[in-house]
């Protein structure tokens, strides 16, 4: 009873955290990264990969023959694209792929313009376009300021390279986005984008998903924004990675989950063109490759490349071998052993020179040192006269008498 009781606990709690969850942020529909991307090369495998709306991009399928990043999808679709449209060097994104207004109107948006939805084993795009099978089966869209939808050739097939959004259950709408671009062409090398740029999602009915022309049903407007925040990415069972929901591109949301009845969808046109020269193009043209000589590894060799084994034969009766009688041996007595010559020294003598005596070096002049010089006397002293002798003047005479001159 007390486990019963805590386990019941533990699911309210859980209940009560996942509608205390905050909406997921919802993209502004008219924001465009403008950022210039890196020259990192760009990653030829994407197990793991990041998209718009904190999504990410996981479990690519490893059955195809072409990577993204192939170079031939600067090439092969060269012919098919360029009666429609232009191709451009933009700064952000490299080498793209402009469909021309006068072919596809002002209001053109990928996966939603002149095109329907279908369902097989997942999402598939009927384009109307001469040109769709190629531009929404492989690369990528992005939108550039100015300048309109743009196209990034890509080498790996689809049935739509798109993101999908749907609400709690029971919620009425659901919505797409065509995928982010995760690389860019610079000289017909591919290189690492470098940010994730923002893409604005397509929203109707769940009802109207597989509607004849779904461009009809698509939410305009400001309720555009309401739909957004009560939806989120839409994730097929995986765990998180980090803080972000993981996400699968072209792996949407079951017909069962939107209320639709898997039996009465539409599928795809048996003979539709576009389809067919998409899935023509999505794998390689075949190659003869020599298979190993072992052909237990590989089974499935053609027979004239597999070694053959020719029929058994009757083997011949074996030959007796050839006898030779014993050879006994001599009687002469055993030679003398070898005694080596001694070895000469083929080297001449080396001769020695007879040692000559050092030349006598030459006396040295003596070393005459300067004469010292002789000592002169001082020369004596001035004569100091003696202080003058201080004599007292004579005392004055007394008066009335004569001076001594004047007596006789």
């Amino acid at each position: 009873m007390r486990k019963t009781t805590i386990g019941v606990w533990l699911a309210l709690l859980s209940a009560a955290c996942d509608l205390d969850a905050p909406p997921p942020r919802y993209p502004d529909q008219n924001q465009q990264a403008q950022q210039t991307p890196n020259d990192t090369p760009a990653p030829t495998t994407a197990p793991l990969q990041g998209y718009a709306s904190d999504e990410i991009v996981i479990g690519a399928d490893t059955n195809v023959e072409y990577i993204d990043t192939d170079p031939s999808a600067l090439s092969d679709f060269h012919a098919s694209l360029d009666p429609y449209g232009a191709w451009l060097e933009d700064p952000s994104y490299g080498t793209v792929w402009v469909p021309a207004a006068t072919v596809v109107g002002p209001d053109f948006v990928p996966y939603v313009s002149r095109g329907r939805w279908v369902y097989e084993d997942d999402y598939l795009w009927v384009s109307d376009y001469d040109w769709g099978w190629a531009p929404f089966h492989f690369g990528r869209w992005a939108h550039i300021n100015g300048v309109g939808w743009a196209w990034i050739p890509g080498r790996t097939y689809r049935g739509a390279w798109v993101v999908w959004r749907t609400g709690a259950a029971g919620y009425g709408y659901v919505g797409w986005a065509p995928a982010p671009p995760m690389w860019i062409w610079r000289g017909g090398v591919a290189v690492g984008i470098g940010f994730v740029p923002q893409m604005p999602y397509a929203f109707c009915a769940r009802g109207d998903v597989f509607a004849p022309s779904v461009a009809t049903k698509v939410v305009r407007g400001s309720q555009v924004a309401v739909i957004a925040n009560n939806t989120r990415p839409w994730t097929p069972a995986a765990p998180t990675v980090g803080d972000r929901t993981p996400a699968r591109p072209t792996v949407g949301p079951p017909p069962g989950k939107l209320g639709l009845d898997l039996t009465a969808l539409p599928h795809a046109p048996p003979n539709d063109p576009g389809l067919q020269r998409a899935a023509q193009a999505s794998r390689p043209i075949p190659r003869p490759i020599a298979p190993p000589l072992n052909p237990q590894l590989n089974p499935q060799a053609p027979s004239y490349l597999i070694p053959q084994v020719l029929p058994s034969q009757p083997s011949p009766t074996p030959t007796p071998p050839i006898t030779q009688p014993p050879v006994s041996p001599p009687s002469s007595p055993s030679p003398p052993p070898f005694i080596p010559a001694p070895i000469v020294n083929p080297q001449p003598p080396i001769l020695h020179p007879t040692p000559q005596p050092f030349p006598t070096p030459a006396p040295r002049p003596p070393v005459v040192s300067p004469p010292t010089p002789i000592p002169r006397p001082a020369p004596p002293p001035p004569p100091v006269s003696p202080p003058p002798t201080f004599r007292p003047p004579p005392p004055p005479p007394p008066p009335g008498a004569r001076p001594p001159s004047m007596r006789r």
